[in-house]
């Protein structure tokens, strides 16, 4: 059985791949086995991936038509052997060569089912603070309450199976409530001081008005799948964080409601509905701009 399972979704990611691959393999904990879904790839990932299972044997590559992301990580999590398991996208990498000896060392040592480490872009830009840790130690996810950055941690693979912990069928925002599910079901977990993953970023635009909107709904869906969750866990300070981010983002599409107006006029509806049924839920706090978002999507102002 392979100590880690280090599971690859990839859709049209060629320029970034190798440098990806090459950082997994690479690593002195060699008893890993690397699962690529290919995800109905059209730019020559695909046959980059059969390249690597030629190279290498550790590599194991399944091609599927194109049905997402969270559907490529549930199949890859599906067919993963691994006492541990890790998840890394196409255009990340490791920093360095010691990334998953250490994360399993520090799992195996505390006996705990997680272990995590702290996540840099690429290029050295530090996010908020919740990305990394200050000290090692254990660490209680009732008292840590950050749901970002499910790719800087190992779980052990029966943790995730035996509470049935996978990744919501969500166009956008599906990694979040993955990584509260499946650190809530952990309870403790050990933390890394030390950088364990490098983000791509930038090279990415997300256009909200695509597709009619499909894209801001979609945000909005996971964002509120993530706050349920916070609440039903009882972590406070997360789902009062999630408010936030949902405010901010509401606020982000009224101050671009001229390009939006039209291309989500048919998904006017469905936001209203979205935002109706959670309301009650999010507080006074978002009445202010969802009446706003509301009335840019009918064409009127959104001062």
């Amino acid at each position: 059985m392979p100590k880690v399972s280090v599971i690859i979704p990839v859709y049209n990611q060629a320029p970034y791949l190798a440098e990806c691959l090459d950082s997994v393999l690479a690593q002195s904990l060699r008893e890993i086995e690397v699962i690529c879904i290919d995800d109905g790839s059209t730019d020559g990932s695909e046959l980059m991936l059969d390249g690597y299972v030629k190279r290498d044997p550790r590599v194991k590559v399944t091609h599927q038509a194109n049905a997402g992301v969270a559907t490529a990580r549930n199949n890859g999590l599906a067919a993963a052997t691994g006492e541990f398991v890790a998840f890394m996208d196409p255009d990340d990498k490791y920093p360095d060569d010691g990334v998953l000896k250490d994360l399993v060392v520090g799992a195996e040592t505390y006996g705990v089912d997680a272990c995590g480490g702290g996540l840099l872009m690429l290029g050295g830009r530090e996010l908020e603070p919740g990305f990394t840790f200050t000290e090692d130690g254990a660490r209680d996810y009732a008292d840590y309450q950050f749901e970002f950055g499910y790719t800087r941690y190992v779980f052990r693979r029966k943790l995730l199976v035996e509470n049935g912990v996978r990744f919501p069928d969500l166009v956008r925002f599906q990694d979040v409530p993955f990584c509260i599910e499946a650190l809530h079901a952990a309870g403790r977990f050990y933390a890394l001081k030390r950088i364990v993953y490098l983000y791509r970023d930038g090279h990415r635009a997300v256009e909200w008005s695509a597709n009619g909107g499909a894209k801001a709904v979609a945000h909005v869906r996971g964002v509120l799948a993530a706050l349920d969750l916070a609440r039903k866990f009882g972590y406070g300070r997360m789902a009062s964080r999630l408010q936030e981010r949902l405010v901010d983002f509401v606020k982000l599409l009224c101050s671009e409601s001229n390009g939006l107006r039209t291309d989500l006029e048919e998904q006017r509806t469905k936001l209203a509905e979205i935002y109706a049924s959670k309301a009650f839920r999010l507080g006074e706090t978002l009445a202010t701009p969802v009446r706003k978002v509301r009335d840019a999507l009918k064409g009127e102002s959104c001062s």
